[in-house]
């Protein structure tokens, strides 16, 4: 069944969800892992309708987060891992962070309605600007990193990403690894259908990750 056109490009639902997922957060009133064991933590955080069932709301205020007690799902020695993840209405928001040290970092995030991505791997910094969108409705945003290059897609669609020789990490060392914003400095958004892998998915296992959402399924 054909469900939506990316770019010229026909999506239809897939019969399997990507292999290799090792934690995927449905959001549907509470923030378990459905696939592995870590189950999140929520602070100041609501739920409001998803893509799918639920999905986690960030606009409780102060700080709004779910910390999933563990620092090892993309961060550590992780030499390559993918996050995908339905956002909706932000404008500034941090969508995924992993904190282990000044010198080991990584932040998926929405400045000023520009996608964003911050990597410092072993003191090595990577800054990059995305593209500026409109967040208005259901977005399906992805970061794939194969041990060197990163890429990031919207609604399937690989992005032009612009690197910088640096950037500015917002995580807090008491957050190893969560959902969700930290401090006031980050607006508000919802998130809903959020998976982690321990590979960079290909575009076609993302453009699969991404008819399961628009026909309203769950990856699991």
């Amino acid at each position: 069944m054909n469900i939506g056109i990316i770019e010229q490009k026909v999506v239809s639902v897939p019969t399997s969800t990507p292999s290799g997922l090792i934690s995927y957060y449905r959001f549907d009133g509470d923030s378990t892992d459905e696939v592995g064991s870590n189950d999140g933590t929520d602070t100041n955080v609501g739920y409001s309708t998803g893509i799918s069932g639920s999905a986690l709301d960030l606009t409780v205020g102060g700080d709004s987060y779910v910390d999933l007690n563990t620092t090892q799902l993309i961060g550590g020695s992780r030499g390559a891992f993918t996050i995908c993840v339905w956002l909706k209405d932000a404008i500034t928001c941090q969508i995924f962070g992993s904190w282990q040290s000044p010198n080991q970092q990584i932040i998926f995030q929405v400045l000023g309605n520009t996608l964003k991505i911050f990597l410092k791997l072993g003191g090595t910094q990577y800054g990059g600007t995305v593209v500026a969108e409109t967040w208005t409705g259901w977005r399906h945003v992805a970061m794939t990193y194969n041990g060197s290059v990163i890429k990031c897609f919207i609604d399937s669609v690989e992005q032009t990403t612009t690197f910088a020789a640096s950037g500015t990490s917002y995580a807090s060392p008491t957050q190893n690894e969560f959902w969700g914003r930290w401090a006031n400095t980050f607006g508000s958004a919802e998130l809903d259908c959020g998976g982690i892998w321990h590979r960079a998915l290909s575009q076609g296992e993302i453009d699969d990750v991404y008819a399961i959402g628009l026909a309203g399924n769950e990856l699991v």
